[in-house]
């Protein structure tokens, strides 16, 4: 019994994989929180699978999770915040120098013969 509940979910969870992952950047994830979101749902629906095979949507059971679970950690992140009353020092974000490195390397790069650059990119 406990072998078919298994693989009854693990073809189910493979084969909506990717459409809980498009849903959930649908609802506005990064796509590594994304695939966080879908497995928690995923994780959630399988502790209660003969429950939500049996429904006439599994799908709208997982996208409710998925839905659930985003809201309440968007809450729990909120209040984990503390307003001060003066913002820390933030280190000047300059990419200048990145950029002048990267172009650098690309036209080093680009003077080498294509079996060269592919040993050095390698």
């Amino acid at each position: 019994m406990r072998d078919d509940h298994d693989s009854d979910f693990a073809a189910y969870a493979s084969g909506r994989w990717s459409a809980l992952v498009r849903a959930a950047v649908l609802l506005g994830c990064s796509h590594q929180d994304a695939e966080d979101l879908a497995q928690t749902a995923l994780l959630k629906a399988w502790k209660n699978w003969k429950r939500v095979s049996q429904a006439a949507e599994p799908d709208a059971y997982l996208y409710r999770v998925m839905v659930n679970t985003l809201s309440t950690d968007k809450r729990r992140r909120w209040h984990s915040e503390h307003a001060t009353e003066y913002l820390p020092d933030q280190p000047v974000n300059d990419r200048t120098a990145n950029v002048v490195l990267r172009d650098a390397v690309t036209t080093a790069l680009r003077t080498l013969p294509r079996e060269q650059q592919q040993v050095l990119v390698l």
